[in-house]
């Protein structure tokens, strides 16, 4: 079993991690938001552009609910290393 001190360094790892990947996807997220503007005014009226279009938005979908979900991760990270610290 691991030692208090050694969770709480992963704990640490995890948090110090998911705000790194926060951070990326949500750099990612502009990019591909903007992306999926100019790919829609560029394929209008065209069937596999659409199709294109709609799988880019459904992609942007799932990196903003991953993003919310480390969010949350990083929520209780905190707070278990606080309780785990006695605070």
């Amino acid at each position: 079993m691991a030692s208090i001190y050694e969770t709480q360094l992963a704990a640490a790892k995890i948090s110090h991690n998911s705000k790194q990947l926060q951070t990326l996807m949500a750099t990612n997220r502009e990019k591909i938001d903007r992306n999926t503007v100019q790919l829609a005014a560029v394929t209008r009226g065209s069937i596999p552009g659409q199709r294109a279009t709609r799988e880019v938005q459904q992609a942007s979908a799932a990196m903003k609910k991953a993003i919310s979900m480390l969010e949350e991760l990083q929520n209780e990270t905190a707070r278990y290393i606080k309780e785990s610290r006695g605070a």
